[in-house]
Order: C-alpha cells, then structure tokens, then sequence
C-alpha cells in the first residue's frame, strides 16, 4: 500500500515536471523560431530591395531659373525628398542631376 501510495506521487510530480519541461521547451523554441525568423526577415529586406517605384518626368523649375551650380530640394508626391543640382549650361535635361536619400535596399531615408 505504502508503495502505491509512493508511485501516485511520483507520478503526479513526474507528471507536473514533465508538464514545465515541455512548455519550457516549446517556449524556448518558439523564441528561436521567432528571434531566427525576425533576422531571416531582415537578411531578406537587405538583399532584396524595394521594389521600384514607377519613373516618370515632373516639371520642378524653369531651366532658366536655375544658375550653373544652384540646387534645390524637392519633395516628390510620394512624400520622398530629392536634391536638384545644375551641373551645365546646355539647358536641357542632361544638364541636371537629381539625387534622392531613400535607401534603395531598405527604403529608409538616409541621413547625410
């Protein structure tokens, strides 16, 4: 009697023990699964860039408001912010260079 007494313990802490140790390891491995995931996530948005945004021309300024040299920043419809230079005197698109500080890989403004 003693004995089955003594295995209904055991067995009740054996059973409770057993209980933790498997949540703890599902809970261990779901915080893998989830830290791995998060970092695969990341690699992922790294070597894949954004996809690209549709191109198109936009009428900023007047060729002839602009002297050789002169810049302006321009804000884009979609919000992004781009530095427009005057590099010639030709006065045709070739002469501008328009530089944008969205990072092409994470799609995250840079801060020169």
């Amino acid at each position: 009697m003693a004995d089955e007494s003594r295995l209904e313990t055991e067995a009740g802490t054996t059973g409770r023990r057993g209980f933790f140790s498997r949540l703890s390891s599902l809970a261990m491995i779901g915080g893998l699964v989830a830290g791995y995931g998060g970092f695969a996530a990341i690699i992922g948005r790294y070597l894949y860039p954004a996809r690209p945004q549709a191109r198109g021309w936009l009428y900023v300024i007047e060729a002839s408001r602009m002297e050789l040299g002169d810049s302006i920043v321009f804000r884009t419809p979609a919000g992004a912010t781009a530095a427009i230079a005057r590099q010639g005197k030709l006065g045709d698109a070739r002469d501008f260079v328009a530089l944008s500080s969205v990072c092409p890989h994470l799609g995250c403004q840079v801060h020169w």
